[in-house]
C-alpha cells in the first residue's frame, strides 16, 4: 500500500503546484480594471476552487488508505481489501474496495466504491465466489479471484 500512497502524495504535490499557479493568476487579474480581465479573473477563481476541492478529496483518500493499511485482512471482500475480479468476459482487474471514492487510479489498481453496483455485489463475497451484478441495462457475473 506504500507505493499507492506515494502515487497519491505525488499527485497531491502536482495539485498544490497547480493551485499556486491558479492563485497567482487570480491575484494578478485582481489588479486589472479592464472588462476583458474580468473573465480571466473568474476563470482563475474557478480553477482555484477546483484545485482546492481536488486536494481535499485526495487528502481524504490518503488518510483512508493510511488507516486501511494497518487493518488486518480477512478472506472476504471488505472495505480495504485489495480484490481481483474476473468479469464475465474473462478480463481480470485488481481493485481496492473502499466505502467511497471509487474510480481513482492509484498506481497498480483503481479504487472501487461499495456504492457502485459491482462494489455492492462483491462486498462480503469470499475468494472464488461468483456473484451477479445488476446494472441499469443488463446483468453480469463476476468472480472474486483474489483477495489481499
Amino acid at each position: 500500500m506504500q507505493s499507492e500512497l506515494a502515487v497519491l502524495e505525488e499527485r497531491r504535490q502536482r495539485l498544490v503546484a497547480s493551485l499556486a499557479v491558479a492563485k497567482k493568476a487570480r491575484d494578478e487579474a485582481d489588479g486589472k480594471m479592464q472588462s476583458r480581465y474580468d473573465t480571466q479573473k473568474e476563470d482563475a477563481a474557478q480553477d482555484v476552487a477546483m484545485y482546492e476541492s481536488m486536494i481535499v478529496d485526495l487528502d481524504k483518500l490518503i488518510e483512508r488508505l493510511r488507516v486501511l493499511d494497518t487493518t488486518p485482512r480477512k478472506d472476504t471482500a471488505e472495505v480495504g481489501s485489495q480484490i481481483t475480479i474476473e468479469f464475465d468476459d474473462g478480463e481480470q482487474q485488481v481493485f481496492l474496495l473502499l466505502d467511497s471514492q471509487g474510480g481513482v487510479d492509484i498506481g497498480q489498481y483503481q479504487t472501487l466504491s461499495t456504492m457502485s453496483p459491482v462494489g455492492k455485489a462483491v462486498l462480503g463475497a469470499r475468494l472464488g465466489q461468483t456473484v451477479q451484478v445488476r446494472l441499469s441495462n443488463r446483468e453480469m457475473t463476476v468472480r472474486i479471484s483474489g483477495i489481499g
